[in-house]
Parts: structure tokens; C-alpha cells; sequence
């Protein structure tokens, strides 16, 4: 009778022990913990999907640029932004196989949305400095100051600099697309300006820059 008794309670713990097992969190039996919440978009939980589109491609290469050189490198207090897209500068003439484009490009000149505007000025992004968006080149808001006119052509204003970042502008951002073709330049200064055609790609949630397809500098 004991024994008949102690076989029964351990068929009961086994049972037991078989339900607990397989009830348990499969993290918990691996030890991992368990996944926690997406990290919030830095526009904040208001920010649409297209707007999180546009914003992630242009940190993604704003990011690329300014660790570049000819970008202006580290130090910038203040990342003036043409506040509307600016498409590839194509030379009046140029062939055809100079014109095309190694992944989709936009041709858009429009003003960034206000969605894509609030959030590009009114949040700080990691590895950047802070966003003004102006109208351009001579927009009053650039803090600039004169340079010495060596070698500057005769009767002509003096060349003035930026004193406390860089402008940049970028191109439109195609819909739909994985790999996208975006313009994107930077200037310091009269006469002294950089830029190129770059390859944005997806890669789960991050976009990336990998490769620059062409370059200017003047």
C-alpha cells in the first residue's frame, strides 16, 4: 500500500512538473529575457509613417556627411538645412548615361512638409548638432562674416563664410522603395561647396548610406 502510494504522488509531480515546463515563457526556460518595447521614433509618438520615412533618410545621410571632410567634419554648432528638396544639379547637355540614376531618385524641389519640418527643428538627434532650417544661401538667419578678397574678382562683394556650421541641402525622398537615389550637398562659404549623389538602402528598420555615386566640389 505504501509503495503503490508513493508511486502515485510521484506520477503526480511529474504531471505537475511536465504542466509548469510547458507553461513557462520560452525565455524564461533560455534565460533571455524577454523583448522590450521599440525604442519611441525621436518625432515623437504623433509622427505618421511617411514623415518617420523621410526624417530616418535624411538624419541617415546627415550622419554620413558630417563625419566626412569635405563636409565640414566636427565642430559645427548649428546644421543650417534648405528647408525644400533639391534634386541633382544636371548640367544643361549632359548624356544620357550621366543622367541616369543608380537607384530611384526623386525630381521634387517642394517644400519639406510641416510635419517633417517640426520635427527636424524641434528635436536634437544623436551625432548631430542642432537643426535651423533656412530658405538658402543668404538667408538672413546664417550667421556669416566677410573673408579677405584674395583673389577675389575685382568691384565684387567679399566672399563671406559661415561661422558656425555648414548648409546642406538634400534631395527628395522616392516613395515606396527599399534603395533609394538621393542628392545631397553641403557649402562653408562663397565659393566653396561639395556634393554628390548618394545610395540610401533599408536595412530592417535603419537606413543607410552605401555608396556615393558622384561628386562635385567647387
Amino acid at each position: 500500500m505504501g509503495r503503490r502510494r508513493q508511486a502515485g504522488l510521484a506520477a503526480v509531480a511529474l504531471a505537475v512538473a511536465l504542466v509548469v515546463q510547458g507553461c513557462a515563457s520560452p525565455h524564461a526556460t533560455s534565460g533571455a529575457a524577454p523583448p522590450g518595447p521599440p525604442a519611441p521614433h525621436p518625432c515623437g509618438p504623433p509622427a505618421d509613417p511617411a514623415t518617420v520615412r523621410v526624417v530616418d533618410v535624411y538624419l541617415a545621410i546627415l550622419r554620413h556627411l558630417v563625419r566626412q571632410r569635405d563636409h565640414g567634419g566636427p565642430g559645427a554648432r548649428v546644421l543650417y538645412l534648405v528647408d525644400h528638396a533639391v534634386p541633382e544639379l544636371q548640367e544643361t547637355g549632359a548624356l544620357a548615361e550621366e543622367r541616369r540614376t543608380p537607384a530611384p531618385a526623386s525630381g521634387s524641389t517642394a517644400e519639406f512638409p510641416g510635419a517633417v519640418r517640426r520635427c527636424l527643428e524641434g528635436t536634437r538627434f544623436d551625432g548631430l548638432p542642432p537643426v535651423r532650417l533656412v530658405d538658402g544661401w543668404g538667408d538672413p538667419a546664417i550667421r556669416t562674416q566677410p573673408q579677405p578678397p584674395k583673389g577675389w574678382p575685382s568691384g565684387q562683394p567679399p566672399p563671406r563664410r559661415i561661422v558656425d556650421g555648414r548648409l546642406f541641402s538634400l534631395g527628395g525622398v522616392p516613395e515606396g522603395v527599399t534603395r533609394l537615389a538621393l542628392a545631397a550637398s553641403s557649402l562653408a562659404g562663397d565659393n566653396d561647396a561639395t556634393g554628390g549623389l548618394f545610395v540610401l538602402r533599408r536595412d530592417g528598420g535603419t537606413w543607410r548610406v552605401t555608396s556615393q555615386e558622384r561628386y562635385w566640389i567647387t
